[in-house]
């Protein structure tokens, strides 16, 4: 079993954290600006969790690198799998719910496809066996 995470799927997953953060900024979302608003639209709160998650995703897959147990390994892998279905499901709301222009969101949205077939096959061949 392989415990390195390949510098492809880390580079990738740094640029889904920028294409992130700026498309937060193409949607009009100012964290500063917004962080005492309590009742924020529908967009911002979308946007909050993927910036969220984005950074989580990073972190994970960093983390992942340093694991050497098989359970917590297991365990890693399926929450970087359930993050890129919520960042997938974060860009399926800002689809249906803005009316700005969708180019950059389906710039995004390939970006993370393409991340979770590159993460799906290196888990399936480096992985646990589950």
């Amino acid at each position: 079993m392989n415990t390195k995470t390949p510098k492809h799927l880390e580079h990738k997953a740094t640029e889904l954290e920028r294409l992130s953060n700026a498309l937060a900024v193409y949607f009009y979302y100012d964290h500063e600006l917004l962080k005492g608003y309590k009742y924020w639209n529908f967009n911002h709160s979308i946007l909050h969790n993927l910036i969220g998650d984005s950074k989580e995703l990073l972190s994970s897959l960093r983390h992942l690198s340093f694991v050497h147990n098989l359970e917590e390994r297991k365990h890693i892998l399926n929450f970087i799998n359930c993050i890129g279905k919520n960042i997938h499901g974060y860009c399926r709301g800002l689809e249906y719910h803005s009316k700005s222009p969708q180019d950059y969101l389906h710039v995004y949205r390939n970006e993370v496809q393409q991340f979770m077939l590159l993460f799906q096959k290196w888990s399936k061949t480096s992985g646990p066996a589950q």
